[in-house]
């Protein structure tokens, strides 16, 4: 039998209650199964208390590759512990300007050792498919866009790939944790800003709607 464990610091506390045949098989005997449960605290917590590593985990869409300071940082931690633990652990993302951050933060930083190379996501959702809260940006001043046009549909889970652990040692992990990561997204985001998008921050401040003003707090 297999346990599903769903985590994060939004889930809510639950189990399924009963075994979910796979599939949506009618439930025998003779069948694998699945339970389902949820924990509500970060992936390096759950990662810390777990009596025993996962079989393999999986970061859905977890915005490493945007690689903006106020996202990423939380998830250095978790990427850490994940790589940390041995197993092997699926990574997606929106799309191939998400795939160009993930390369710099999880490949080069955090060295991690690629099981399988990026991939197009044969289960991937279509433009037309229209999938629920997954849409173009918001649309941004030319003060933004002249610096970093973005033209991507954000398309859930478009890009997968796949690695397990670490060529670091445990305390050179422990470093890009806790200072060579935040040191990386905080030059990232001084660069950007210095290049022209504070303009469009602060105008986006002052004179946008809320969706505006509040990635414009997130990204400055």
């Amino acid at each position: 039998s297999w346990e599903l464990v769903l985590v994060g610091p939004e889930m809510e506390e639950a189990s399924s209650g009963a075994e979910l045949a796979v599939a949506g098989a009618a439930p025998s005997a003779s069948e694998p199964r699945v339970r389902v449960r949820s924990a509500r605290m970060k992936g390096h917590e759950w990662a810390r208390e777990a009596a025993a590593p996962p079989d393999f985990a999986v970061c859905f869409n977890s915005g490493i590759g945007t690689m903006a300071l106020p996202l990423v940082r939380h998830w250095l931690e978790t990427a850490g512990a994940l790589l940390g633990l041995d197993v092997p652990v699926l990574f997606t993302c929106f799309g191939a300007k998400e795939r160009q951050g993930e390369t710099l933060m999880l490949r080069h930083l955090f060295r991690a050792k690629v099981l399988v190379d990026f991939l197009e996501n044969p289960l991937r959702p279509h433009p037309e498919d229209d999938p629920s809260r997954h849409v173009r940006k918001p649309g941004l001043s030319a003060a933004i866009d002249q610096i970093e046009q973005d033209s991507e549909v954000r398309l859930c889970n478009a890009v997968v790939w796949w690695a397990r652990g670490t060529e670091h040692s445990a305390e050179e992990l422990k470093e890009v944790v806790e200072v060579k990561g935040l040191q990386v997204l905080r030059e990232l985001a001084q660069d950007f800003a210095q290049r022209g998008a504070y303009k469009g921050w602060l105008e986006a401040l002052t004179s946008g709607g809320r969706e505006l003003g509040t990635l414009a707090l997130e990204n400055f």
